[in-house]
């Protein structure tokens, strides 16, 4: 046909100049990210291109020329860079045919010194005190939600916080304030109620956290400005522990595969985020 069958892009980040030899732990670590993304890109790319291809071939030659191309994206965006922690946010979207895309957000938190992941344990002090600070920053923000609607809708959406805090399966990440904790489409609402977002503070809820990973000091802290990918403002080195990272953007498509930075130029004289 005269369309793709389907799009995907997705981000690399990697550290630039003198932060690869500071950080080497975490160098690694972003390597690895980096990695897998592209494998998951990759295996993505072969299973909705087959999806795609059966039901292009269900279509009549009238319905193939609206064909809806499928697509999946991953946006990243960095929420902390300094000497103690580095946070990633994720906006993954797709669309596989339907009446709407499906999209959702995740987040990676590595500690900038051993390169680790972490888990909600080495953050938090007490998740049963960490699933009550959230249920009650969730019922001041959406007061009009669906899960506000009766008891039984209430207690449905408690429990379903603290069954995703206990497993661990629940979009974290800490940024420069505090911790923000995502409630994706069909998770404790509808998909029309779009994502929940329970922001915690450090300055409101220090008992909460470890004292291992405090609060960005002032001088490294991320420029509100900061936009997805490669939309950013750079900023020049100021202090010696500054992390330095750079973000590059790779696309495929079910009939060719290919890589590039974005605005490869300005990467290779100066990382897109100064920090």
């Amino acid at each position: 046909g005269r369309h793709p069958l389907m799009y995907s892009t997705w981000g690399e980040i990697r550290l630039a100049g003198a932060s690869q030899a500071k950080f080497p732990r975490l160098w690694v670590a972003l390597e690895d990210y980096n990695s897998k993304g592209a494998q998951e890109a990759e295996a993505a790319k072969s299973k909705m291109g087959a999806v795609g291809r059966d039901y292009l071939a269900s279509l009549t030659e009238k319905q193939k020329e609206s064909f809806p191309t499928f697509e999946r994206k991953l946006k990243i965006k960095v929420l902390r860079a300094d000497s103690a922690v580095f946070s990633i946010l994720e906006l993954e979207s797709s669309y596989t045919g339907g009446a709407h895309p499906m999209y959702g957000y995740d987040g990676k938190t590595f500690s900038s010194i051993t390169g680790k992941e972490l888990t909600l344990a080495d953050v938090f002090a007490d998740k049963k005190q960490l699933s009550a600070a959230i249920i009650v920053e969730l019922k001041a923000n959406y007061p009009k939600a669906s899960f506000m609607a009766s008891d039984a809708a209430r207690k449905e959406m408690e429990e379903a916080v603290r069954e995703a805090v206990v497993t661990g399966k629940i979009s974290w990440i800490l940024d420069t304030t505090g911790a923000n904790f995502y409630f994706n489409p069909y998770h404790i609402g509808s998909y029309m109620e779009g994502v929940f977002v329970a922001h915690l503070p450090y300055d409101k809820r220090q008992t909460l956290f470890k004292e291992t990973f405090p609060p960005a000091p002032v001088a490294v802290k991320m420029n509100s400005s900061a936009l997805w990918l490669c939309l950013c403002c750079g900023k020049k080195q100021k202090k010696e522990k500054e992390l330095y990272v750079m973000i590059s953007v790779k696309y495929a498509s079910s009939r060719k595969v290919f890589s590039f930075l974005f605005f490869k130029k300005r990467l290779n004289k100066t990382p897109l985020f100064a920090i």
